[in-house]
């Protein structure tokens, strides 16, 4: 769960840093170049590695996967996770917004 609270607040404090530093150093054309050849390379590699094979015995009916998707989401205690990731998102909004 920690790791994935991490991974969650990093890009916030270093994605809009690096982001103004290699548009800054690169120029906004370059940089979205870049960007455009990273993600082009990622689909390519997706479409190329070999899917996951389950076996019927370990695949869940699609009701067990919305229960099991019900009880996570409404954990009580991340709750307080779901609030602060918001208000994260919600204050990222405005400054981009101002």
């Amino acid at each position: 769960m920690a790791i994935y609270g991490i991974m969650t607040g990093l890009p916030y404090l270093f994605g809009f840093m690096l982001g103004g530093m290699g548009a800054f150093i690169l120029g906004y054309r370059k940089l979205y170049e870049f960007l455009a050849i990273v993600m082009f390379l990622a689909a390519l590699i997706s479409l190329v590695l070999p899917e996951t094979k389950y076996s019927s015995r370990e695949s869940l009916i699609l009701k067990e996967e919305l229960k099991i998707f019900r009880e996570t989401i409404l954990n009580k205690f991340l709750v307080l996770s779901y609030i602060a990731i918001f208000a994260i998102s919600f204050n990222q909004g405005i400054i981009v917004s101002v």
